[in-house]
């Protein structure tokens, strides 16, 4: 799934967006209720915080009983790259710490193949 801004033209303060963009996650979750979403806020502009705290207050404010969500920050040691890996799924297929667990150790892989 990915959301952008048709022709970079930015929409103040439309309140449909929130909800059409929380509405098309949730809908999803009812079409695969057991997928994990992995979403990456887009850094080619250094916005990605911005977006970060945008999304997070859209998701504390839908109901979203049943979900958890997993924010996982992995720095590559000896390099300034800073990975922000946030993560949405259903409580009732996936345990938490066993998700965050496993996504460093793949990370961790991947990384030692440099």
């Amino acid at each position: 799934i990915d959301f952008w801004e048709v022709d970079n033209k930015k929409f103040i303060n439309d309140k449909a967006i929130e909800t059409t963009i929380i509405e098309i996650i949730f809908e999803f979750f009812e079409l695969y209720p057991n997928v994990l979403l992995h979403y990456v806020c887009d850094s080619m502009d250094n916005k990605q915080s911005f977006r970060t705290k945008l999304f997070d207050n859209w998701y504390n404010k839908s109901i979203n009983e049943g979900f958890s969500k997993l924010d996982i920050n992995y720095e590559i040691p000896n390099e300034t790259i800073n990975y922000k890996l946030e993560f949405i799924f259903k409580s009732e297929f996936y345990n938490t710490n066993e998700v965050g667990e496993k996504t460093i150790a793949q990370l961790d892989e991947f990384s030692s193949y440099k």
